[in-house]
């Protein structure tokens, strides 16, 4: 082929080079516009648009004398993971996995006895996902192929893609402040996420924590390539995008992704002194434009960054972070799979057998990238990989002809990999892609430098053209079909199917396709948990308890099975151990264990059975405590209290239940040392000055004790004490004094318009004891105004009111009392008594003016 053939025609080289090299770019910007390109569909469709990109490269080489594709040692590592990963997907016999992953088969065993006989199976635990996966990681491997040989190759290719990486950078915190700033509850005013509704700053994101990774993974590189521009407007272009980015990652208030930033421009700095670039101007500027982004975002958002960081002020604090604890959960997992990993993806539905957190928390990922590897991929597999990146950041950072651009992407790809130690941005389609382009592009331009050209061309790790391009052809249209597949069969779709089967058709067709969804993803707790409650609506005990029995199986710290196992034994009359059931469900409930005794309760209303059900933890005992004394079993209530008092459980409100148990008994002096002692535990409390005043009655020390909770009760709570202390002064005759307390809850009211209310009905019943009906009347009405829902404030008026002969005015009251409380005798009573005063007046009137026609 001669030189000219290869630049005529609509498709040649330079066309075919430029498109392709359009297309990565376009990926680049668009992936974090999708959402962060987190679900299937997208996934996908940047995926192929990947693969297309690379064969339009491997179609310009063949064109091309030299058409050989490098590697590299990186490349060669992340095509054997792309294959394991297809491996783990693909079904084997049954014997075979019995081999090598004998979990597996025992998990599937267990869960499919009697309902379905399998003799073949994947590796994975999660099929459908572990193809998306491995698709994504497919698209992920092209764009570094591309980066590696084609951006690597020319240094303006190279600038222009860290320009438009910086500049998308910029753009989306731009986007996301408008959206802050107009109050959008939705990303690009379309897509719905918790975390927009929740007050989060996320712009284009689905999490605040992977924006912050994607913008920690950009920040350096904008640095870099401003210290590197010469041209003045390009330069003051880069440091403002630069400190966009950074303004950003500090306003997600993602608590890695801050640290992460500080990481990065550390790095850049320690990268430019190693190099020796003691160009003082350029470490000015790194200083600069970090301190102006972070001050500014640290002005915007002072408070909200003091509360993220408090949860982690010290030690102890960070060593029981859930996410630490749920570390500890994933090494009986990786021990368990040690071989062949769980299966890309399939983490979500893993996880739950091995959770130890006792709580409703879960995680669809390990929050660690280098623990995710490992459990998905197994020791060997995943051990491979991490170090393989390691030793590629350490060739990266011991290479020559370092420049400031290049520190700043190096610098930029060891902050994300930092902050996907403690997170999982880097499994996001917009974090992968862009962390793999500038992964390609720093490391060919590296060993290009460090190995020079003809040795670059020889590498072993290399592929004909003309190859690459057949296997990567057979991989998109692979991709295509099976990846449209996995869409159909992603979690959330086959729960909804199996759920539209149990709305519309039953237990049974339900039951048809749960199979086939655990066929391929045998772990899945939830759907197990589907079944038996289909199954007891029906009433069919014997499949809703071999279901039931699968749930707890695949999620033993879930207290919802073992509640539905309680109504499937209740349906069977075996209710002692239906008790023992609710029991193990309010334990593992944690926190969430209320409404399951609540309903137990309602369920079994005797004493005993109460004592059966409820847990031995404090929490429980307290609620138990609550309930008894509501029905009236003060003596068992007081001895639960007393062992939890004893246990050193000294809190306000148990000793406040204690104190309320013992004025039932009659132990008056008990139940006043023990509101003592709970307002010395938390002298801001108004509960407790207020039941030692219902204790003291109406003397001194009742006065005595009310102005004491004054003085220490924050001023906001203390409306309940002004008003039990200005009654006392109200009723004693001393009405100067209880004006002043009325009057300072006034002015310190505010718009807390019920604390007005409360005012002016003291105001008014202090003028009714005057005899000022009239102005007592007035502020009744305002305090009706400022609580309209205040029953007490109205039936006052209206007593007032009918006193005053306005029996008119009167009776519209009652009837709005009436009206709302159709059951209350008093208002029916107070209202038939002011309608026969009207009559009897009516008909008064009725006789004098008859008297008056006819004397």
């Amino acid at each position: 082929m001669t030189r000219d053939s290869r630049h005529r025609g609509l498709f040649n080289q330079s066309r075919l080079g430029a498109l392709s090299e359009f297309l990565m770019l376009a990926l680049l910007v668009v992936t974090p516009l999708l959402v962060g390109t987190v679900h299937p569909l997208t996934i996908l469709l940047t995926s192929l648009t990947a693969q297309a990109a690379l064969a339009l490269d491997f179609i310009r080489r063949r064109r091309h004398g030299r058409s050989d594709i490098v590697f590299g040692a990186l490349g060669l590592v992340f095509t054997l993971t792309l294959a394991w990963t297809i491996l783990q997907a693909v079904p084997l016999p049954r014997g075979l996995l019995e081999l090598i992953s004998p979990k597996s088969v025992e998990i599937r065993d267990f869960v499919l006895k009697d309902t379905a006989k399998w003799t073949i199976a994947s590796l994975s635990m999660d099929q459908p996902a572990t193809i998306i996966e491995s698709i994504r990681f497919l698209g992920l491997l092209s764009i570094f192929l591309l980066a590696l040989n084609r951006v690597a190759s020319r240094h303006e290719r190279i600038s222009r893609m860290l320009g438009v990486l910086v500049a998308t950078g910029a753009a989306i915190t731009i986007l996301g402040l408008f959206q802050k700033l107009f109050g959008v509850t939705a990303i690009l005013g379309i897509y719905d996420t918790p975390a927009v509704k929740n007050n989060y700053f996320t712009a284009t994101f689905v999490n605040p924590n992977h924006l912050a990774g994607y913008l920690a993974l950009l920040a350096p590189v904008g640095v870099g390539l401003t210290l590197d521009t010469r041209d003045k407007h390009k330069k003051v272009l880069c440091a403002l995008g630069s400190g966009l980015i950074m303004l950003g990652a500090v306003l997600s208030m993602s608590r890695g992704g801050i640290i992460a930033i500080l990481l990065g421009q550390i790095l850049l700095f320690l990268l430019l002194l190693a190099k020796k670039i003691r160009d003082k101007r350029a470490l000015v500027s790194i200083a600069l434009v970090t301190l102006a982004a972070l001050s500014v975002a640290s002005w915007l958002a002072y408070k909200e960054l003091a509360e993220q960081y408090e949860t982690m002020d010290t030690a102890q604090k960070i060593t029981t972070d859930e996410k630490i604890q749920a570390w500890k959960s994933v090494w009986p997992m990786v021990k368990d799979f040690w071989l062949t990993g769980i299966g890309r993806g399939a983490f979500a539905t893993v996880y739950s057998i091995y959770k130890t957190i006792p709580d409703r928390l879960t995680y669809t990922h390990a929050e660690n990238e280098a623990i995710q590897a490992v459990a998905d991929l197994g020791t060997i597999a995943g051990g491979l990989l991490i170090l393989a990146i390691a030793l590629a950041f350490l060739f990266l950072s011991t290479s020559r002809g370092l420049t400031p651009t290049k520190c700043g992407v190096i610098a930029g790809l060891m902050a994300c990999s930092f902050q996907n130690m403690v997170d999982f941005n880097l499994e996001t389609g917009a974090v992968g892609l862009t962390f793999f382009a500038l992964l390609g592009a720093v490391l060919g331009r590296s060993i290009r430098r460090n190995s020079g050209k003809k040795r670059w061309h020889k590498s072993f790790v290399r592929i004909p053209a003309s190859k690459g391009l057949a296997v990567l052809s057979s991989l998109s249209l692979m991709s295509a079909g099976f990846g449209s597949w996995a869409s159909l069969h992603s979690m959330s779709m086959d729960t909804f199917d199996v759920m539209t089967a149990i709305d519309s058709e039953g237990y049974e067709k339900a039951l048809l396709t749960g199979r086939q969804v655990l066929g391929h993803r045998p772990a899945d707790f939830y759907l197990a948990y589907l079944l038996a409650r289909a199954a007891l609506e029906e009433g069919k005990t014997r499949q809703a308890m071999h279901w039931v029995n699968r749930a707890q199986y695949l999620n033993p710290v879930a207290w919802e099975p073992h509640e539905l196992a309680a109504f499937i034994l209740m349906h069977i009359k075996r209710n002692k151990q239906a008790r023992i059931e609710i029991r193990l469900a309010a334990e593992k409930a944690g926190t969430a264990f209320k409404p399951i005794l609540k309903r137990a309760f309602r369920i079994f209303p005797y004493t005993k059975c109460w004592l059966e059900m409820t847990p031995d933890q404090p929490d429980q005992q307290e609620y138990l405590a609550m309930r008894l004394l509501q029905a009236h079993e003060a003596k068992q209530a007081f001895g639960i209290l007393s062992s939890l008092i004893k246990e050193g459980h000294l809190e306000p409100r148990v000793l406040l239940l204690a104190a309320r148990a013992a004025k039932e008994q009659g132990l008056v002096q008990k139940a006043m040392t023990l509101a003592r002692n709970a307002s010395r535990v938390d002298p801001t409390r108004p509960s407790p000055y207020m039941f030692m005043a219902s204790l003291a009655g109406t003397g001194e020390s009742c006065e005595q004790i009310l102005r004491e909770g004054l003085q220490n009760v924050d001023k906001k709570k203390r409306v309940y004490l002004q008003k039990r202390l200005a009654l006392l002064l109200l009723n004693s005759g001393r009405l100067e004094e209880a004006i002043e307390i009325a009057e300072d809850m006034n002015k310190q009211a505010g718009i807390r318009y019920g604390v007005k209310a409360t005012a002016n009905w003291l105001l008014g019943m202090i003028e009714e004891k005057r005899g000022n009906v009239h102005q007592a009347v007035f502020y009744l009405q305002q305090a009706v105004k400022l609580d309209p829902a205040s029953r007490s404030y109205r039936y006052r008026l209206a007593l007032l009111l009918q006193r005053n002969g306005a029996l008119k005015k009167a009776e519209a009251e009652l009837k709005k009392l009436v009206g709302a409380n159709p059951l209350n005798r008093a208002y029916e009573a107070s209202l038939k008594r002011v309608q026969d005063k009207l009559k009897k007046s009516m008909s008064n009137l009725e006789e004098q003016d008859l008297k008056k026609q006819f004397p």
